[in-house]
């Protein structure tokens, strides 16, 4: 298993954490590492044209306090893309899995003896920890993989226990996009949707937790639409209670001649952001109905004329026949956008 961390050295890696604990199943996240903290033979794995990607891998949370093994807490299980290499520094795409829940105590324990004692750590206050934030280990015992919303709650109370976290406003997962006359089982996170179909009514849904504890939220939500998608309620929510489940309702634009791609951005307490794209599928069958029955009715005058004309009855049929053909051609014609060239 190739382990990747993130610390709260800064808010970024707080948020990538954040970002890992929210976003819905199949979707991308972005880590990336200074090649100096990714253990040699993990990195020579990352960059050889021989590896296949993608590959396993798991995200993790480590604090930043303390002495000894820095504590560790898993959060997610994800799918690890062919990463790029930009001079000392190496991004890395991730596809997020499953959820991933262990007592933090024994797996930085677990993690440590597996890596040799490479793990992150401090040797005395005040010295900068030393150690890997990603490399390659055995898996832990005693690690609870699942996508249950339940498993999602034990996740958050654990990473809550870190002193970064402990004044987070809320924590969020995406439960899913719902379609038109369905209802997802809310118990689960489920998959990102691979299309949409066009001119439809679509709920995302969003839920927000804050273990005991913690401060009552006093916050907001704001969930933005890109191009193709409109909005059926207000951008943006209050977050005011310790855990609900949010809807956003949104339609899909009306017989794209092609498939597009789009986005939904979800803004957090007016800090951080997370971005999620959606393709929407094209309406050809729409657009073709709707010119099999044009395309008659644009070659009705031709046919009319052709009826008193001396001509033999194979003739007319063939003329009309035609005159059909050249109508529905003409009605696709019409109604199909074609760009303008762009110049430069």
């Amino acid at each position: 298993m190739l382990f990747l961390l993130s610390s709260d050295y800064s808010p970024r890696y707080k948020q990538d954490v954040l970002r890992c604990l929210a976003a819905p199943i199949g979707s991308p996240v972005q880590f990336r590492y200074d090649k100096v903290h990714i253990a040699e033979d993990t990195l020579a794995t990352l960059t050889s044209k021989d590896t296949t990607f993608p590959i396993e891998g798991m995200v993790c949370s480590v604090a930043t306090a303390g002495l000894g093994p820095l504590p560790i807490v898993p959060i997610r299980k994800v799918e690890i893309q062919k990463p790029r290499e930009h001079g000392a520094t190496l991004s890395i795409p991730l596809v997020m899995g499953d959820f991933a829940l262990g007592k933090p105590t024994g797996f930085t324990a677990d993690v440590d003896r597996l890596t040799n004692q490479n793990s992150p750590r401090r040797v005395k206050e005040g010295d900068e920890p030393i150690g890997f934030y990603c490399f390659t280990a055995e898996t832990p015992k005693n690690v609870e993989i699942g996508r249950t919303i339940k498993i999602w709650e034990e996740v958050v109370k654990t990473l809550r226990d870190q002193h970064a976290y402990k004044e987070e406003p809320f924590f969020w997962v995406s439960v899913g996009v719902e379609r038109e006359g369905e209802a997802l089982d809310s118990n689960y996170i489920h998959p990102w949707p691979s299309a949409l179909e066009p001119d439809k009514q679509h709920q995302l849904l969003i839920y927000h937790f804050q273990p005991k504890g913690g401060k009552r939220p006093d916050s907001k939500m704001e969930v933005i639409f890109g191009t193709a998608l409109r909005s059926i309620v207000p951008p943006d929510t209050k977050i005011d209670s310790r855990y609900d489940l949010k809807s956003w309702r949104f339609g899909t634009t009306e017989n794209p001649q092609r498939q597009l791609t789009t986005w939904v951005r979800i803004r957090t307490a007016d800090i951080w952001d997370l971005d999620l794209t959606l393709t929407l599928k094209a309406a050809y069958s729409g657009w073709i109905i709707r010119s099999l029955i044009a395309g008659p009715l644009v070659a009705t005058p031709a046919i009319l004329a052709l009826l008193p004309q001396e001509i033999c009855l194979r003739t007319k049929l063939l003329l009309a026949a035609g005159a059909v053909l050249a109508g529905i051609l003409a009605s696709l014609a019409s109604t199909f956008k074609i760009d303008k060239p762009k110049t430069s």
